[in-house]
């Protein structure tokens, strides 16, 4: 499964990837996140482990990132196989501002492959409403 969002936020791309790159802010405007650690500093091959809560579960996400090329992209994927994914955040100069893109690749067994269509729409409106409230944030200075 594969889902996709993108936003219009009116910063220079050095900020924006700023606050991408701080994987400790994501908590202030992705809900679904609720604690964060990175081993290392943030870079191309660093481990960062999230508490993350998702559909009134929570779980600790092992990821890896595999790509830190400021200010244009992080990618990264996830450490253990269950699930297995990866995403990333994609950087594109706009006008004065920045087009931020997020795409995540998730692979669904099991009974979650029937639901794919609805966990898509739920990934996207999630990714839709996390990059609005960082937009916000950016925008008003925070």
């Amino acid at each position: 499964m594969r889902a996709r969002a993108s936003a219009y936020i009116d910063r220079e791309p050095h900020a924006v990837f700023e606050r991408l790159a701080d994987f400790a802010s994501h908590a202030s405007w992705r809900p679904e996140v609720l604690s964060t650690q990175v081993i290392g500093e943030v870079a191309r091959g660093s481990e960062v482990i999230q508490g993350v809560s998702l559909q009134g579960r929570t779980a600790a996400l092992e990821l890896v990132i595999t790509e830190f090329d400021p200010p244009e992209r992080i990618s990264f994927r996830t450490k253990t196989a269950n699930p297995r994914a990866r995403g990333g955040f994609r950087l594109e100069r706009e006008g004065s501002g920045t087009r931020v893109n997020i795409s995540a690749t998730i692979e669904l067994e099991g009974a979650a492959s029937l639901a794919e269509e609805r966990i898509r729409g739920a990934a996207e409106l999630n990714a839709r409403e996390s990059l609005a409230r960082l937009k916000a944030q950016l925008e008003s200075g925070r």
